[in-house]
This record gives structure tokens, sequence and C-alpha cells, in this order.
């Protein structure tokens, strides 16, 4: 599996990513944790901020409605560390919290490929963790450290990978599932 990087986006006026989702191959969304949404071009500028609100719970919820399996991914960074999955009705599928010897220590952003594999930032050890849809641990891929905090990923529809730091307002791009 191989990921390397291939470029980058500097969003302008974002200083920390903390989520990300691509719309198209022109804008994606942005989330910078002052509890607005920007949708952004691919240059980095801000064409358009939706405010939301926040519950302040420590848990970060990521529903890819267009996920090949309809499942409904849940990571908490809080007291549990864990990633946990349930199908489109709610219900109970499966809970991830690392492989043996591997635990996830902060997982934040969380996103499935063409592959339906979840991709996890598991921020704190500075890698993506990756799974299979039954939450079998497949592979990690080790994020330089100099990026800063790992907080935000999202596949694109050419299976680029993207990747944001909340310690930043630059979003990385890796090539992911490409021959």
């Amino acid at each position: 599996m191989t990921f390397e990087e291939i470029g980058h986006i500097d969003v302008s006026g974002v200083n920390k990513i903390h989520h990300i989702v691509f719309q198209d191959e022109n804008t994606f969304w942005v989330n910078d944790g002052s509890e607005c949404l920007r949708q952004t071009d691919m240059q980095g500028q801000i064409l358009h901020t939706i405010k939301t609100a926040s519950n302040g719970d420590g848990i970060h919820t990521f529903t890819e409605h267009e996920n090949r399996n309809g499942d409904v991914i849940v990571t908490s960074n809080g007291n549990k560390k864990v990633v946990v999955v349930m199908d489109r009705s709610g219900r109970y599928r499966f809970s991830y919290t690392g492989n043996p010897g591997n635990s996830i220590a902060n997982p934040w952003g969380v996103v499935t490929d063409i592959l339906k594999n979840i991709l996890i930032c598991d921020s704190d050890n500075k890698r993506i963790q990756i799974i299979n849809e039954d939450g079998m641990f497949l592979a990690y891929i080790n994020v330089p450290n100099a990026y800063g905090f790992l907080s935000a990923v999202d596949v694109d529809d050419m299976h680029y990978v993207w990747v944001g730091f909340s310690s930043s307002g630059t979003i990385r791009k890796f090539r992911y599932l490409q021959e």
C-alpha cells in the first residue's frame, strides 16, 4: 500500500483543521473547530461559511451518506478512545480500540475508501490506522511528525487521501490505492 505526499492546500483564514469532507473535485468542506463549516475551493479560498452548533461532548461523528455499506462511524477521543461502528439504523456492529500492541491513542477523523476499508486518524500515534468493514486491522500509515496534530481525513473520488492537521490550516494530499 503506497502512501506518498503529492501536494497540499493552505486554507485561507483557517488556523487549524478538525474535519474535512470532499464534495466534488473542485470543492470541500472544512471544520476548524470554531463552530463553522467552510466550503473551500482547491486553491484554499473560502466560498461559503455555515454557522453550526457544538454540544461539547468530545465525540466527533462522521457519517458518509454514500458509504458503500451504509455504516455510521463515531470516534470518541475523550476517556474511551474508541471507534464505534453502527449500521444505518443505529444498531451496534463493533468497536475498535486498535490491534494488539497498537492501541488507538486519540482517534479523530475517520472515512471509508472504495474498498469499504475504514481509515482512522490515530492522532497521538501520528498515523492512520486502516481496518476492514468488519473491524479487522489491515495496516497503518505513519504520518510525518513535522506536519502537526493529525485530526482529519477524507478520500476523494480519485482515491487520494487528504489529511488535515488541527495545528495548522494545511491539508496534505497523499497517493493511495493508485497503481
